[in-house]
């Protein structure tokens, strides 16, 4: 459904037709989920053998942490998908359990991304949650367009 709306664009066009660039910097908390999933993961076996400098995954659990940050979707996808195909999900392996059934669209459907979100579902993430709140209040006080960029078309 999403991919309807994503359009790939290089910064040297977006900035032909962008007004100049704004950046705020804008630090959000970990949402309850998050900091549960997070404190796991820092339990994990994983954890400890990055720390011991014994990883050899360690780009690997660097971009679970990176998707983390972002949203816990990513990680129940990465479990899911771990499922699926074999690979270890970098320290979240055992996590499943933090995940209700059908929190993030059916599982019966299969496939990243499909199904339905439960309402409330940008609530589980910090940058999510300041997220939505500022859109919804930039689409009440403005007829601004609004361009959203993000390196990775997961989070989108």
């Amino acid at each position: 459904l999403v991919n309807k709306f994503i359009l790939r664009r290089t910064n040297t066009i977006l900035s032909k037709h962008l007004p100049p660039k704004v950046v705020e910097v804008v630090c959000c908390k970990l949402s309850p989920l998050q900091q549960a999933l997070y404190e796991h993961f820092l339990s994990s076996k994983s954890a400890a053998k990055l720390v011991s400098g014994k990883a050899t995954q360690t780009l690997a659990a660097i971009t679970a942490l990176k998707k983390l940050c972002s949203h816990p979707k990513l990680i129940h996808d990465m479990i899911r998908g771990a499922k699926n195909t074999g690979h270890t999900a970098s320290g979240f392996a055992t996590c499943a359990g933090f995940f209700q059934e059908g929190m993030y669209g059916s599982s019966s459907r299969g496939g990243r991304g499909l199904g339905s979100m439960i309402p409330g579902w940008e609530e589980h993430s910090g940058k999510f949650a300041v997220l939505g709140r500022m859109l919804a209040n930039l689409r009440a006080e403005t007829k601004d367009r609004i361009v959203i960029i993000s390196n990775y078309t997961q989070t989108l």
